[in-house]
C-alpha cells in the first residue's frame, strides 16, 4: 500500500517562483509540509484547516500584502502569518 501524502501545514504565497521554491525547500528541511501559491486568490483557495501558518509576500499581482492579509484573516482569524520585509 502506498504511503499517504502528508497534509500541507504551511502556505507560502509569493509571485516570484525562485522565492516560492526556496521557501518550499527550507520548510521541508525543517519538517513542514508546504504548499505554494502565486497569487492572493490561489492562496485563499489553498488555505484549509490543515494550514498552521502562512508566509505572505507584500506585493502580489492581484493585491498588496495588507489586502491579502485581510482576506486570509476572514478565513482563518487566528492563524499566524509571516510577512517578510520585501
Amino acid at each position: 500500500m502506498p504511503a499517504l501524502e502528508a497534509i500541507s501545514n504551511l502556505l507560502s504565497v509569493d509571485d516570484e517562483e525562485a522565492i516560492r521554491k526556496l521557501l518550499i525547500i527550507a520548510a521541508k528541511s525543517r519538517g513542514w509540509h508546504p504548499v505554494a501559491a502565486e497569487t492572493q486568490r490561489q492562496g485563499c483557495r489553498l488555505l484549509d484547516s490543515g494550514i498552521k501558518a502562512v508566509i505572505l509576500d507584500h506585493r502580489l499581482p492581484d493585491g498588496d500584502g495588507l489586502q491579502s492579509l485581510a482576506k486570509l484573516r476572514k478565513k482563518r482569524p487566528n492563524g499566524p502569518v509571516i510577512m517578510p520585509p520585501g
